[in-house]
C-alpha cells in the first residue's frame, strides 16, 4: 500500500510518499520534499499550481492520503489558504481509497518520537502522517477498499 502524508504550511509543504505492506508501520520512503512559495504570491494565486506540482514529483496516486488539520490559531487568512489548500489536494488526489486527516497535535506527538537528521520540520510530519494512517487501517476489504478503524476501537 502506498501512503502520501502532506504537510501543509502557509509558505512550505511538506510531502512523503511511503509504501507498507499489511498496515505494518515500518514502510519504505519512496519519496520526501518540501515545496515552497518564493516571493510574495497571493495564496489564492498559489494553491493551484503548489498542487499541481506536488502531484508531479509523487507521479502516482496513493491507496491512502493523510493531511494534517487545519488548526485554528487566529491566523484567519493562513487558514483559509490552508484549508483550500487541502480541499484541492484532496481532490486532485480523490482516486486514492481513502483521505484522511489527523490532529497537529497527533503528528507533533508522534514526530517526536522519531526525529530525522537531514529531513525539514514539514518532511518528518509528513512521515508522521504516513505512520499515524497506516496504524488507522485495519484491513483491506474484499473489494479492495481500506477499512479504517475509528479512533474509539483501537487498541
Amino acid at each position: 500500500m502506498k501512503i502520501l502524508g502532506i504537510d501543509p504550511g502557509t509558505r512550505h509543504l511538506g510531502y512523503v510518499l511511503v509504501e507498507t505492506h499489511n498496515g505494518a508501520t515500518h514502510a519504505k520512503v519512496l519519496k520526501r520534499g518540501t515545496i515552497g512559495l518564493k516571493g510574495k504570491i497571493y495564496w489564492t494565486r498559489a494553491i493551484v499550481p503548489l498542487a499541481r506540482r506536488l502531484y508531479e514529483l509523487v507521479g502516482t496516486v496513493p491507496d491512502l492520503v493523510a493531511i494534517e488539520q487545519i488548526n485554528w490559531y487566529g491566523r484567519r487568512k493562513g487558514v483559509l489558504a490552508l484549508a483550500h489548500l487541502a480541499g484541492v489536494l484532496g481532490g486532485i488526489y480523490a482516486g486514492a481509497k481513502d483521505v484522511l486527516f489527523f490532529a497537529p497535535k497527533e503528528v507533533k506527538q508522534e514526530s517526536a518520537l522519531e526525529p530525522r537528521t537531514g529531513w525539514t520540520a514539514h518532511e518528518v510530519d509528513a512521515l508522521s502522517l504516513c505512520r499515524l494512517a497506516a496504524r488507522k487501517v485495519k484491513s483491506r476489504g474484499k473489494n479492495g477498499q481500506s477499512v479504517v478503524v475509528n479512533p474509539s476501537e483501537s487498541t
